[in-house]
């Protein structure tokens, strides 16, 4: 009996490890000569989380790192320096609201802050001397560059997938967009070509604050939908 549960309990182990290694599919993209990004992917599905590394064997972790539910929301992320937590990580409830920050100094929580806001509340208005990023045109000249420049990726349409992703982004202060990221993921072709029309979209207008332009982040959700 000892000898069949020794032989049992490994093979379980290894069917188990073997199913969840099936399940998730990984993409490597080096962003620069000392970032290369992982992408783990659900089969067929949404992300599961992003890594960042310093270096290609991937050992150091240094960059953007983020982690998505079942749904496909970003639960949390934030930045990695040299192997260690640094700066603001976010973190998110199941519907994409940021409901906490915490501040990090190299691996160590030195600041926290919950946001809360009435369900249902509207956004507050703006004050005085602040101004939104906003597409160069305007929103309907920014709605017919997606519209006219969205490729739907042919293993999407071929598999029948389709869905909401939505990407986030930062407007710098020239009106350039810089540090594109997934905030909700559908499945990995689809965040792609998300990530693609922001990448290579034309300048933007910059945010303002107190009269000066000022870094913004931009979420912009992308719909696909089935041909029938």
């Amino acid at each position: 009996m000892n000898r069949f549960l020794i032989l049992f309990i490994p093979l379980l182990l290894l069917t188990v490890t073997d199913l969840y290694s099936q399940s998730m599919v990984d993409y490597t993209t080096k962003v620069s000569d000392t970032c290369w990004r992982v992408d783990y992917y659900v089969r067929r599905g949404p992300l599961f989380r992003i890594e960042s590394y310093k270096d290609k064997k991937k050992t150091i972790a240094h960059g953007r790192f983020a982690f998505y539910d079942d749904d496909g929301w970003v639960d949390s992320t934030g930045f990695y320096v040299n192997g260690e937590r640094n700066g603001t990580w976010h973190y998110y409830n199941d519907k994409g609201k940021l409901y906490l920050s915490r501040e990090y100094n190299r691996d160590v929580v030195v600041s926290e802050k919950k946001h809360e806001r009435v369900p249902g509340s509207k956004k507050e208005p703006l004050k005085e001397g602040e101004k939104e990023a906003e597409f160069t045109g305007g929103l309907f000249i920014w709605r017919l560059y997606l519209q006219k420049s969205l490729r739907y990726p042919r293993e999407a349409i071929n598999a029948r997938i389709g869905g909401e992703v939505r990407v986030a982004f930062l407007v710098d202060t020239t009106g350039a967009v810089q540090d594109t990221w997934v905030f909700r993921s559908a499945e990995q072709s689809l965040d792609k070509e998300s990530m693609r029309l922001i990448e290579v979209s034309p300048s933007w207008t910059p945010a303002q604050q107190n009269g000066r332009k000022v870094k913004s982040y931009k979420i912009q959700p992308i719909t696909y939908k089935t041909p029938k």
